[in-house]
């Protein structure tokens, strides 16, 4: 008994009822984003972390990926090396943290970025087509 509980992570609950979703990461990491914005110093930590985010995705990094459809899902279920669409930074506009290094914290108005990874599931039917409409329409679209 002793060896299985050495396996167990500490940092990790040992009940859980739910699955954990590795698939969402939110920057900046904090329980709440709290500063003066006349203040660099205390803002500073939170732009750091949004810069470190998003250099991966710097256009003249991304152009070496593949261009994707929006709107289309790309099985690669059967292929061993999976291959990665562009996102490029400049997309971000505002956020990029391209026109503004602040991210908006500097004016009182910070960008939070939430990015979702890539989850290995079967996707749903409902989600591998979009129909597009006026709102009044929603509820007669078919998937």
């Amino acid at each position: 008994m002793w060896v299985m509980l050495q396996t167990l992570d500490d940092d990790v609950p040992r009940h859980q009822d739910r699955l954990a979703n590795p698939g969402l990461v939110v920057r900046p990491q904090a329980i709440e984003i709290s500063y003066n914005h006349s203040e660099p110093t205390q803002y500073n930590p939170y732009v750091q972390q949004l810069h470190d985010l998003l250099q991966q995705y710097n256009d003249s990094i991304q152009e070496g990926n593949e261009l994707c459809l929006v709107g289309e899902y790309t099985d690669q279920d059967e292929q061993p090396k999976k291959k990665v669409c562009q996102f490029k930074r400049s997309t971000l506009r505002q956020c990029s943290g391209l026109p503004d290094t602040s991210f908006g914290y500097a004016e009182g108005q910070p960008c939070v970025i939430i990015k979702m990874n890539r989850v290995s599931t079967v996707p749903s039917p409902a989600f591998t087509h979009i129909q597009h409409g006026s709102l009044k329409a929603l509820p007669t679209l078919q998937f």
